[in-house]
């Protein structure tokens, strides 16, 4: 649905927990006023559809919403080595910088 939504792409991205909707739900504002999608992820890890979702819109910047509870440090973790290992945690969302390597 992002890749339909966002034909030419988006510089951000939210990433939520698709088993607790609630984070999603409250981001979805914030997604409005970015113009950016919201992709759901398992508690576990990073699914491969999102991964490359986020790679085919050629997002720059990466918003976690929620808590380790709901979202995975690996998700974190994941996102950060995909960004060159810069990022930032803060409360209650975790904003990484996506940088790919030339």
């Amino acid at each position: 649905q992002a890749l339909k939504a966002f034909p030419d792409g988006c510089s951000t991205v939210i990433v939520a927990s698709g088993t607790a909707p609630i984070d999603a739900l409250a981001a979805s504002s914030l997604a409005g006023a970015l113009d950016c999608p919201i992709l759901l992820t398992s508690k576990s890890g990073l699914p491969q559809s999102v991964s490359q979702a986020i790679d085919t819109l050629g997002c720059t910047h990466a918003i976690i919403v929620g808590g380790e509870a709901v979202v995975a440090e690996n998700v974190e973790s994941v996102l950060s080595s995909a960004m060159g290992g810069q990022g930032q945690r803060g409360t209650p969302c975790r904003h990484f910088p996506v940088r790919y390597p030339a």
